[in-house]
């Protein structure tokens, strides 16, 4: 059984491997933006293993984000205005609802 995500040590863990990955936006740095594509699938493997839909879909060429899905939301719910699919690791700036 998986420990409890939302546990003091599951989130410095989960804040430690996304640090340790090198990752800086490339509009800002070129030279060093090569750690999106790790850090969004990192997240996706994350909440994956924890039972939430997630993906990566391209914001723009080369650069993932990770998109997940909690609560099983089917398409007339999406349509209703139920749960919406959630961006987060952009690449384009900060995550809001898709």
């Amino acid at each position: 059984m998986l420990p409890d995500p939302l546990a003091q040590e599951a989130i410095v863990a989960l804040a430690a491997d996304l640090v340790r990955i090198p990752s800086v936006n490339p509009a800002i740095a070129p030279e060093e933006g090569h750690g999106e594509q790790a850090v969004a699938s990192l997240a996706v493997e994350w909440l994956s293993v924890r039972g939430v839909r997630a993906w990566l879909e391209e914001a723009a060429p080369g650069r993932p984000n990770a998109v997940a899905e909690p609560g099983g939301c089917d398409q007339r719910r999406r349509r209703a205005g139920g749960s919406r699919p959630f961006a987060g690791a952009p690449a384009h700036g900060p995550s809001r609802p898709a």
